[in-house]
């Protein structure tokens, strides 16, 4: 678990909370919920000049499950950039 954290630069924390919560009958929105809760992405600011921006954007994400009323989080954010690139969308 630790040269794989190390290999990656993946957080001890998140490997554990990954290894806890990911099996292989895991489905593939649960997988990107785990993902975007990694603890590397609480670093994530969520910036006052894209308010608007992540408003419309939360609005529209039809592939990852978002939480309409916390777009301000990081984990939000997170979701929405990855609903974004997996509907091939642009920013």
């Amino acid at each position: 678990m630790g040269r794989i954290a190390s290999n990656y630069y993946i957080n001890s924390e998140t490997m554990n909370m990954l290894l806890a919560n990911l099996k292989p009958e895991t489905r593939e929105e649960m997988m990107l919920f785990h993902l975007a809760n990694a603890t590397e992405f609480k670093q994530l600011d969520a910036r006052r000049e894209e308010f608007e921006e992540r408003k419309t954007l939360v609005m529209s994400c039809s592939i990852v499950e978002v939480d309409k009323a916390a777009f301000n989080e990081a984990h939000t954010k997170v979701r929405c950039t990855l609903n974004g690139r997996l509907s091939k969308s642009t920013f």
